[in-house]
């Protein structure tokens, strides 16, 4: 089975570089971007199976990225999870009523969070 390819949207460079080192531990090919719009372009060249965005970000937020991305009819179809340290209960019912396929709560678990892309990747 081909390696999944997962791109990582993360503008702190600590939990980028943990989120990626794991994946990639783990065996999956992975994709970073310090922004949501080189997120955004990196999607569209390279096709993730799925992408994992943090949602406050400077220029381009993780919901301007997921607006991008799902207007775009290359980008459209691929699963969307947002990364958050945004815990309030605005930040949940904003994340859950947008195109996101899930919203995970930072500090996240590494578990949950392959749980998740295997789940929206199946």
């Amino acid at each position: 089975m081909p390696m999944k390819k997962v791109l990582i949207i993360e503008d702190s460079p600590m939990v980028r570089e943990n989120i990626a080192e794991f994946l990639e531990f783990k065996g999956y090919d992975i994709l970073v971007a310090t922004n949501g719009k080189d997120g955004f372009e990196l999607a569209r060249r390279n096709m993730p199976h799925i992408i994992v965005c943090d949602v406050k970000m400077p220029k381009t937020d993780g919901f301007e990225v997921l607006d991008l991305l799902k207007r775009d009819g290359t980008t459209c179809q691929i699963p969307f999870v947002f990364l958050s340290a945004l815990s309030q209960k605005d930040d949940l019912e904003r994340g859950l009523k947008s195109a996101a396929d899930a919203y995970l709560i930072k500090p996240v678990s590494m578990e949950a969070l392959i749980q998740t892309i295997e789940d929206l990747t199946a």
